[in-house]
């Protein structure tokens, strides 16, 4: 999925997550600090896995917690922020 597109998709569903438009959604500040909590966080994330057909580590939002943050990792080839199910 090239970057635009999940960005696009990233804000659209933070904004329904937060109630927000997705104008609201600043892609480069934390989604925590825009009022995502960890239950919306681990719903994102779950929708993410299917979105992008992968499976995603749950910390992801953690350790890069801005929209933009994240896209740039997701787009990276050769480094899928993954873990070992069943591990």
């Amino acid at each position: 999925m090239a970057g635009t597109d999940l960005r696009a998709w990233i804000v659209d569903r933070a904004a329904l997550l937060l109630d927000v438009s997705p104008q609201r959604i600043a892609t480069d500040r934390p989604l925590a600090d825009q009022g995502l909590d960890s239950v919306s966080a681990v719903a994102l994330i779950g929708e993410l896995e299917d979105r992008v057909r992968r499976d995603l580590d749950p910390d992801l939002l953690y350790d890069h917690p801005a929209v933009d943050d994240l896209v740039e990792l997701l787009d990276m080839p050769g480094r899928p922020p993954s873990h070992a199910k069943g591990a």
